[in-house]
């Protein structure tokens, strides 16, 4: 059984956010599709161009998380049994990738 991709509209969560987002690969076009959507790379974590929010962050008293997103640079992709696909150089996200 093959690897299970992050794609172009996944619904992301934050653990302190009211609210889940989708995906928004930005990171120029690519032919990597999965399910007939477009696969995301590690460096899709722009806040406000990948990432446009959680709603409200309990961390900041109830604030819009907007303003408060500071994620790092790359996403993290654990490499588990298999190395993981390259998209333009860059890794692909599997459904275990995560950003801080």
């Amino acid at each position: 059984m093959g690897e299970s991709y992050l794609v172009e509209g996944a619904e992301l969560r934050c653990l302190n956010g009211s609210t889940g987002c989708n995906l928004h690969i930005t990171v120029g076009c690519n032919n990597y599709q999965a399910n007939e959507r477009q696969k995301a790379s590690n460096v899709d974590c722009k806040p406000k161009e990948n990432i446009h929010g959680f709603g409200v962050c309990r961390l900041q008293g109830g604030k819009p998380c907007e303003k408060y997103m500071k994620l790092k640079t790359k996403w993290e992709v654990p490499r588990i049994a298999t190395s993981a696909e390259q998209i333009n150089g860059r890794v692909a996200l599997t459904m275990e990738s995560f950003l801080i």
